[in-house]
């Protein structure tokens, strides 16, 4: 009875036994896995995580000055452009954009002068002050030097009304160069264009 009574004691010895030392590996397991996932969601979120974006390049302007005639210094009004004289116009004297006030087109590059100024009025209009001579060119096309010379000489006028953008008008300076301007802005403020003046 003794020896019965024993051996069930020792068989709940050793299930208390058993399930205490399995009871320390599930704990040692589940922390185990508990940090594997903790460490594995880390490095995902990390992974996935948007990269910060590369920053743009400076961008960096390149200013040339052209030296003028007079004396070689550098020619500038602050409204216009320094003197050019691309391939695309051959003999031109000056190339460049001109915005109108009163305007000289025998300076280089134009700028308010004397009395052979030319100038707009509502920002349509152009009258000349002195013997320069304009008419606006109706042909297809776009003249060229000798085009806008020939016109001008026969039937040049000191006064253009109600132009507009894309208008093209041809003149000669009092100084007798051929120019073509060609307006890109037509408003109450502003007459915006681009001008070619040609060599006498």
């Amino acid at each position: 009875m003794q020896a019965n009574g024993g051996a069930v004691a020792d068989e709940g010895e050793a299930k208390k036994t058993g399930w205490g030392t399995l009871g320390h590996q599930w704990i040692t397991a589940i922390a185990a896995l508990v940090t594997a996932l903790t460490g594995a969601g880390f490095f995902v979120g990390r992974a996935s995580a948007p990269s910060t974006p590369a920053q743009p390049a400076p961008v960096t302007a390149t200013v040339t000055v052209t030296a003028g005639a007079a004396g070689g210094a550098p020619v500038s009004n602050g409204h216009a452009p320094p003197r050019s004289s691309p391939s695309n116009t051959p003999d031109a004297y000056f190339t460049g954009p001109v915005t109108f006030g009163s305007i000289n087109l025998d300076l280089n590059p134009p700028a308010e002068g004397d009395e052979n100024d030319i100038a707009d009025h509502f920002g349509s209009d152009l009258f000349t002050a002195g013997e320069s001579r304009m008419r606006v060119w109706i042909d297809d096309g776009v003249p060229g030097r000798d085009d806008c010379s020939r016109l001008a000489a026969a039937d040049g006028t000191n006064q253009l009304d109600s132009l507009h953008a894309g208008s093209i008008v041809c003149g000669i300076t009092a100084k007798g160069r051929p120019f073509r301007l060609t307006v890109r802005v037509s408003a109450a403020s502003d007459l915006v264009t681009d001008a070619v003046v040609w060599n006498a």
